[in-house]
């Protein structure tokens, strides 16, 4: 059993677990306190302690009583019939067996009786590091969890928090907090385009786009900052772009 202490901070408290020491909040909302983990960071915490004010007084207030469960078996039923869920998925969002019992999966073992908005980006990252330095059999030999089976974990987890998302159970996705590259995918490969391929490229763009993508690939600008960009930002003298 974990330790509670209060901060200086009204509203952000500190809890002391097995795991480390995390922060978390509380709040008032439909009438009610309402008390939530949020992570390492007590920034993190004073952002999320705002963020939970505004929307009760806009009459908002997140699903309490949901756990993970319950938003697995749903996303399952949706899913049953669908050649990744037969494949794949079923093994880490979980199954009903032909005797109708519930059977927990990756995900579900792990997460299980968690309510959803009590995952982020803390829990996320442990999980994922339990994932990865758990071995798997192979011909009886224990090897080393792919990367990639660990990153198609964290894609359907993401897809089903979205999905709860839509079903308003849950108010926003903690993977939108990951900078998504690096987080999903230490294996990713960062792929340039050759000389020719950009020739080929602008070849068969519209004329109109032609220096837009000439931009992104000589400054690495994503393209909301390039259509936002205005002259007074472009130092010719010095071939910079201010900001």
């Amino acid at each position: 059993m974990g330790e509670y202490q209060k901060t200086i901070y009204p509203g952000i408290f500190k809890y002391l677990g097995k795991n480390g020491t995390v922060y978390g909040i509380d709040y008032y909302a439909g009438g009610k306190k309402h008390r939530e983990i949020v992570g390492l960071l007590l920034g993190k915490a004073k952002e999320k302690l705002e963020d939970r004010r505004k929307q009760a007084k806009k009459g908002i207030v997140v699903q309490k009583r949901i756990t993970f469960r319950n938003l697995a078996q749903e996303c399952a039923k949706f899913r049953i019939g669908k050649q990744s869920y037969a494949g794949s998925e079923k093994y880490y969002i979980g199954y009903w067996e032909e005797s109708n019992e519930w059977k927990d999966e990756s995900l579900t073992n792990y997460f299980g009786d968690w309510k959803i908005f009590q995952i982020g980006t803390h829990a996320i990252e442990e999980y994922k590091k339990e994932r990865e330095d758990t071995p798997v059999k192979k011909d009886g030999v224990e090897q080393k969890r792919a990367g990639a089976t660990v990153n198609s974990e964290l894609g359907v987890l993401r897809n089903m928090l979205n999905k709860a998302i839509e079903w308003g159970w849950l108010d926003q996705n903690p993977f939108d907090r990951f900078n998504e590259t690096p987080f999903l995918g230490r294996n990713v490969r960062t792929r340039y385009l050759t000389k020719e391929e950009i020739i080929r490229l602008l070849d068969v763009s519209p004329v109109y786009l032609r220096n837009v993508i000439k931009a992104a690939i000589l400054t690495g600008l994503r393209k909301g900052d390039i259509l936002k960009m205005k002259w007074s930002g472009v130092n010719l003298e010095t071939g910079l772009l201010c900001y």
